[in-house]
């Protein structure tokens, strides 16, 4: 909160010309900040859209596996029974 206060302060005595260029830089920095947010956020979509593609192909995975290990008992319990 100093640091404004002082900013503000020492703004108050600047050339305009100077003010001018001043709040052009932070209107860039901000500008860039902008643009450095959405790229970001775009990053953090595909991820996550990657993330439940992996979660879906591997839930579907499972249930494969579980398919054929209960197809493996059902026919090791005809076997075991024919035996019998």
């Amino acid at each position: 909160m100093n640091v404004n206060r002082q900013d503000n302060l020492h703004s108050q005595g600047e050339p305009s010309e100077l003010k001018t260029n001043r709040l052009k830089r932070i209107n860039e920095t901000i500008a860039d900040f902008k643009i450095d947010e959405e790229f970001y956020k775009e990053k953090v979509r595909k991820t996550k859209e990657e993330y439940e593609d992996a979660c879906q192909n591997l839930n579907g995975i499972r249930c494969h596996i579980e398919g054929t290990c209960y197809a493996a008992n059902a026919q090791l319990t005809e076997h075991t029974s024919f035996l019998s």
